[in-house]
């Protein structure tokens, strides 16, 4: 293959159907960073688009890239991209088989590709950045055909089914890469993405954080400065720390501070950070006292200090409740859990929550248990047996969490937020904690409501009604409905899993089947075999999501409710 005339930089935005605010409105920085590099200096002969996409429609993703003819695809893979990217990727090699395809990003990993969920598209992809992207993707983007690639550092070749091991060197300078916002190139009035270091000192089993890159390397206090007046040039709203947390690097703490002094961004406009609370030092504080803080995460994950041992997360808890005091007198701090953790369990994380509510903090935030590619997915402890969805990566069952049992969390945590007025969505839910809040929280819209989780008695039953429909064969692993009032409902068998959304609306696009005026449709491209087994349940099963008050048809669904169509 000659070298790259076209290359394509694909990403989706997550956060295009998140509430926009006047402090919140984030962008796929990563993917505009590789951008950045591909920019400068030029590439002799090369030309380089970004496609920030904002929905997941594979099929136009598809074609817009197809009438780009690219030479060269990077796609950025993260847990909500890597499904639409390799349908995409699939797409591409049919209609044009010498394009290179290449995925970077955090699910860009062998393991992931290697899932038997994933496997059916590893075909379509030629290579994975394993580590940062910027310098692996100039080096692609130059290399004589894919037959050089081998030798490019951070890039796993597919070798067949399976992968050859990148080689290792040292990283380079962090000042040497470029910027999109010092390049001016970044979109406009939106929040800044601040990094100050890479990677993370500590090895938490169940993060990333620590694995991918070497933790020693900082950005200067000149290339800080010369970010912050980037900020204020394009009119950003806020920036948001992406590294591990604001205080786990000294060294890049102290540049971020002076570069403040210098560029005087945050004393105007919003800084959101993880912390780690047990670390903060009274310089911290100082800091954080002269600037706006937005958003102040706290990761505290459980309250059992048996289970962060067994993760290899440290935590001091008297540092931790005295450092959450003294941050909670000077900005909104949210206490963060997981659960699902591997050594934990039900009774465990109640007590993990009893105690977090009662923590100086305005918010305790919770989160489904993600097994990751660099985390639990290869450094679980032997006998986690971690069983999770692999799309979504959400933990189902491991060895301390029985099947079952994490469901059974998943809608208690549903009930008690709903309870006391906290948010709730699928993988994820607020509570109020001890202290009133200096700001009104970060909520939808009015007329926008998170996905929200069935509710637990009905879920149940549609559980029931799924395995009873299917002889055992399929069974319900999820259920919600969304703002539109679609359900979307997770089944899964011992050998595959499918997404159905059932919607009575006929925004709802072209259905799969519909039976008595409710379009069902199905996400990517299961087997056939799979569809036909299900086309069996589906009129059952639309018709208990209906007798459970979901589904409601208008007037002209009732009209037709003798009428099943059938779309080839």
């Amino acid at each position: 293959m000659p070298i790259p005339r076209k290359i394509a930089i694909v990403c989706l935005n997550h956060w295009a159907d998140e509430p926009r605010t006047e402090t919140f409105a984030p962008f796929s920085a990563g993917a505009w960073r590789v951008y950045a590099a591909l920019l400068q200096p030029p590439l002799a002969d090369c030309q380089v688009r970004l496609f920030d996409f904002d929905g997941a429609d594979a099929a136009a993703i598809s074609a817009e890239l197809i009438a780009f003819e690219p030479d060269l695809v990077g796609g950025s893979a993260y847990v909500w991209s890597l499904p639409v990217l390799l349908v995409v990727a699939a797409d591409l090699k049919r209609t044009r088989p010498a394009t290179a395809i290449v995925l970077g990003g955090p699910s860009a990993r062998p393991a992931m590709l290697d899932h038997p969920y994933f496997a059916r598209w590893r075909w379509a992809i030629d290579a994975l950045v394993v580590s940062e992207g910027e310098t692996p993707m100039r080096a692609l983007a130059q290399a004589e055909g894919i037959d050089a690639w081998g030798s490019i550092v951070g890039v796993a070749v597919r070798l067949g089914d399976g992968w050859r091991s990148p080689p290792v060197a040292i990283l380079p300078a962090l000042d040497s890469l470029p910027s999109p916002y010092q390049m001016g190139i970044a979109p406009r009035g939106r929040s800044g993405s601040l990094e100050t270091f890479r990677g993370c000192p500590l090895a938490c089993s169940f993060c990333e954080w620590g694995v991918w890159s070497q933790a020693n390397r900082v950005f200067s206090t000149a290339y800080l400065a010369a970010e912050l007046q980037a900020y204020l040039d394009l009119g950003a709203i806020g920036a948001f720390v992406v590294d591990a947390g604001l205080n786990l690097n000294r060294r890049a703490l102290h540049n971020l501070m002076q570069a403040e002094a210098r560029v005087g961004f945050f004393a105007r406009y919003p800084l959101a950070t993880e912390i780690y609370c047990a670390q903060l030092r009274d310089e911290d504080f100082a800091f954080l006292e002269r600037i706006r803080c937005g958003r102040l995460g706290v990761g505290l994950q459980s309250a059992d200090p048996q289970v962060l041992r067994s993760l290899q997360r440290p935590h001091d808890q008297a540092k931790f409740e005295t450092n959450l005091r003294r941050l909670s007198d000077i900005a909104d701090a949210d206490v963060e859990l997981i659960v699902g953790l591997p050594g934990d369990c039900f009774d465990g994380f109640k007590r993990s929550l009893h105690y977090a509510v009662a923590l100086p903090c305005v918010r305790v935030h919770v989160y489904h248990c993600l097994v990751l590619p660099d985390g639990l997915m290869t450094r679980a402890a032997a006998g986690a047996n971690c069983d999770f969805d692999p799309v979504t990566l959400r933990m189902r069952s491991c060895a301390s969490w029985p099947a079952g049992e994490l469901a059974k969390a998943v809608q208690w945590l549903t009930d008690c937020a709903l309870a006391v007025g906290g948010d709730v969505s699928v993988d994820y839910w607020s509570f109020p904690a001890a202290l009133p809040p200096r700001q009104p929280a970060v909520r939808p819209p009015s007329n926008r409501q998170y996905t929200l989780p069935l509710h637990s008695g009905k879920f149940v039953a549609l559980c029931t009604l799924v395995a009873g429909l299917s002889d055992g064969r399929w069974s319900l692993s999820a259920a919600a409905q969304t703002a539109e009032r679609a359900v979307l409902a997770t089944l899964t068998a011992p050998s595959a899993e499918i997404v159905l959304e059932f919607c009575t609306a006929t925004a709802c696009g072209k259905a799969w089947r519909t039976l008595w005026g409710v379009q069902v449709s199905h996400r990517g491209q299961p087997d056939p075999a799979i569809l036909a087994q299900l086309e069996a349940i589906l009129p059952e099963l639309v018709q208990g999501l209906q007798a459970a008050g979901y589904l409601v048809v208008t007037a002209l669904g009732r009209d037709t409710a003798n009428e099943i169509t059938v779309s080839r």
